[in-house]
C-alpha cells in the first residue's frame, strides 16, 4: 500500500448500510490495525491497545457534538 494511502472499510463506506455504534467502533479498529506495520516501532499489541484508545475517544466526542447540552454527572452535582 502506498504511503498515506489507507483501507476504509466497505461498511463505514456505505451510509446506506444502518451499523450500531459497537459494529462501527469495531470496524474503526479493525481500520486502524490495518494501518500498522513493522515501521511503526510498536508492537501490534500496543498498537492495538492505541487503536482501541483512539476510537473510544472519537466516540465520545461523537457522542458530545450529537448532545452538547446534555450535563454529566458531575455538572448536574455541581448545580445543586
Amino acid at each position: 500500500m502506498p504511503l498515506g494511502e489507507t483501507l476504509i472499510s466497505p461498511q463505514r463506506q456505505s451510509p446506506n448500510r444502518p451499523q450500531s455504534r459497537q459494529d462501527a467502533h469495531d470496524s474503526a479498529v479493525a481500520d486502524c490495525m490495518q494501518m500498522w506495520d513493522f515501521g511503526t516501532h510498536m508492537t501490534k499489541q500496543a498498537w492495538l491497545r492505541t487503536c482501541k484508545r483512539i476510537e473510544t475517544r472519537l466516540d465520545k466526542l461523537n457522542v458530545d457534538a450529537v448532545m452538547p447540552n446534555a450535563k454529566t454527572t458531575s455538572q448536574k452535582k455541581q448545580v445543586r
